[in-house]
């Protein structure tokens, strides 16, 4: 083998293994994301308001937002939603990202939405461990309220 294989070796396995890694770490992180979930309860502290629990983080949010079904989607990840018929998770609601790989294009907090057709929008999120919070809400207090609540700290008593 000569240098210029070797170098067109070498070549061709560094691309192989640069495709491969995001593929086998999305199947990870999938794999993972698939465990039992806690249903939501209401602790009676906020009415209108439920707190859910996604691997141990603790989030509330409105009463009337529940856990969206994804199957079909192209990406199936948790979701919770105020409408049934969510497009795989483009309408209102919160969901939970890795944060290991989890891009954002703007840093963490709540903003208003670019204009779109449709009310407007005010979305953001929070990094809390390794699960990246994403809102998106009609009501920038909502929205804010839900990522305030990863930093609360449960009532005593």
């Amino acid at each position: 083998m000569g240098i210029r294989s070797a170098d067109t070796w070498t070549r061709r396995t560094a691309t192989v293994v640069a495709l491969a890694f995001p593929v086998v770490a999305g199947a990870v992180a999938l794999a993972a994301s698939a465990t039992y979930e806690a249903p939501p309860r209401d602790d009676g502290r906020s009415p209108g308001w439920q707190t859910i629990d996604h691997r141990g983080l603790d989030v509330e949010i409105p009463a009337s937002w529940h856990r969206a079904d994804l199957g079909g989607c192209e990406f199936e990840y948790e979701h919770w939603t105020v409408s049934a018929d969510d497009a795989c998770g483009q309408g209102p609601g919160v969901s939970f990202y890795a944060s290991a790989t989890y891009d954002a294009a703007r840093g963490p907090g709540v903003r208003p939405d670019p204009p779109a057709p449709g009310p407007r929008r005010w979305s953001g999120y929070e990094v809390a461990g390794d699960v990246a919070v994403y809102v998106t809400a009609v009501h920038r207090g909502v929205a804010q309220r839900v990522l305030a609540s990863l930093e609360a700290e449960p009532a005593v008593g």
